[in-house]
């Protein structure tokens, strides 16, 4: 075979090979770009019920606190941020604003709430529970800038306090532990020099592992002078503590609500208009108020009233009393994703009527009340604990505000959820890259 047929032939066994190696077809893109999130829609107005105003403080909230610091007759506001260990005081100016006078020095690590105080001197103090360094420690108030230390009590751990003044003990300053059973009264206390006669312990229950809560005072003998109120929450136990000569007193049961009641908030008020000092109680555990009525010679005798589903809202957290001139009491308590109101109105006959307005969240809800601006009318302050309720001062007469503050709660639970929308979305998109 000649050299010119012999390639001839490899040509022709190469080209069917060659005709079955295809070629794979150019691979094109098919990515897809992510079409653009949707325009974010603003969040839903809030609206605040009339002659109301939120403090601008981004703290959590462990008490608020309404007491005359400079002498003005308006009450100023002083909240305690347990967690952050900060106290600062909001003095109200006129036309009814507040300015912020900035963190007191030295509260210590997990401080309590505050008391306001007159001195000997005739001066303002705040008297601040401060737990962790054991004292109750005094401050002089400086209008419009954080009050000055003047000096410590010791006390061990104290969580809440209350002045009352007594025949024969002069000026009383009160306070109930952390934990314990018993109640620390210091006799003739002089906040300006931050000290006091030797103390006077009170045991209420003698399991001293116990601890007291809901201190607060009221007249409800109708005598002139104050009794001490406590709860002991592990034994349902609502007493009363009464002066009896000079460093003596009287412990009084008031009821006994059973072990599974947990009391912790006792709020004092006639709500049957009788003349007597009744008290509503408030607990964790109680699915409803207790309502102690006051019959004028030193028995109570006990209504439960419902604030709403027992299922859905098991228990209060936290509670008030405030007062309108005409004489409408209103009982706001904070529930889980609500707050309950119960109105006793002009008619002592009627019974008090309930409403539920819902919330978002459900961590507690603090309370100051008093006649902020010396109008007549008992006023509300309010916040919750981790701030899903900011720091609202609403102004009374409070019964014709109830509809809005529930419109108010129920415009910041949208916020919320259009917030947490809004996250979910962002999320959503981070998921998609």
């Amino acid at each position: 075979m000649t050299r010119m047929n012999s390639a001839i032939v490899f040509l022709l066994i190469l080209l069917p090979l060659a005709g079955c190696r295809e070629e794979p077809p150019p691979v094109t893109s098919q990515a897809k770009t992510p079409a653009p999130p949707p325009a974010a829609e603003p969040p839903p107005p809030v609206l605040l019920p009339p002659a109301s105003l939120v403090l601008d403080y981004g703290f959590t909230l462990g008490h608020i606190d309404a007491g005359d610091l400079d002498g003005d007759g308006r009450l100023d506001l002083t909240l305690a941020s347990h967690v952050e260990g900060r106290i600062e005081t909001f003095y109200q100016q006129p036309e009814r604003r507040f300015s912020a006078s900035g963190a007191l020095a030295d509260p210590g690590f997990h401080p309590n709430g505050t008391l306001t105080m007159t001195g000997g001197d005739g001066g303002r103090y705040l008297i601040l529970n401060a737990e962790t360094l054991n004292l109750a420690r005094a401050y002089r108030a400086v209008p419009g800038a954080p009050a000055q230390r003047v000096g410590d009590t010791p006390v061990q751990a104290p969580f809440a306090s209350i002045g009352v003044g007594w025949p024969d003990w002069g000026q009383v300053l009160a306070i109930i532990s952390k934990a314990g059973g018993k109640l620390q009264l210091m006799p003739g206390f002089d906040p300006a020099l931050a000290l006091a006669a030797e103390p006077v312990f009170v045991t209420v229950t003698p399991k001293a592992h116990l601890r007291l809560r809901g201190l607060t005072a009221a007249d409800i003998a109708g005598q002139g002078v104050p009794a001490l109120l406590v709860a002991v929450p592990k034994e349902g136990l609502i007493a009363a503590i009464s002066p009896e000569g000079p460093r003596q007193v009287r412990v009084d049961k008031l009821a006994d609500l059973g072990r599974l009641a947990g009391p912790e908030v006792i709020l004092p008020g006639d709500y049957n208009r009788d003349g007597h000092l009744d008290l509503v109680v408030l607990g964790q555990l109680l699915a409803e108020a207790v309502l102690l009525r006051n019959n004028g010679q030193g028995a109570f005798t006990e209504q439960r009233i419902p604030l709403g589903d027992p299922a859905r809202y098991p228990g209060v957290r936290g509670g008030a009393v405030t007062r309108d001139a005409d004489g409408t009491l209103l009982v706001w308590a904070s529930l889980d994703q609500a707050l309950g109101v119960l109105r006793w109105g002009p008619d002592a006959s009627a019974a008090p009527e309930p409403t539920i307005l819902t919330r978002s969240g459900n961590d507690p809800i603090r309370f100051a009340t008093g006649d902020l601006d010396a109008d007549g009318h008992q006023d509300l302050v309010m916040g919750s604990s981790v701030g899903s309720l900011p720091i609202t001062v609403i102004f009374g007469p409070l019964a014709p505000k109830v509809a809005a503050i529930g419109t108010m709660l129920e415009g910041l639970a949208a916020r919320q959820a259009s917030l947490e929308q809004g996250s979910m979305q962002q999320w959503n998109l981070l998921d998609q890259k």
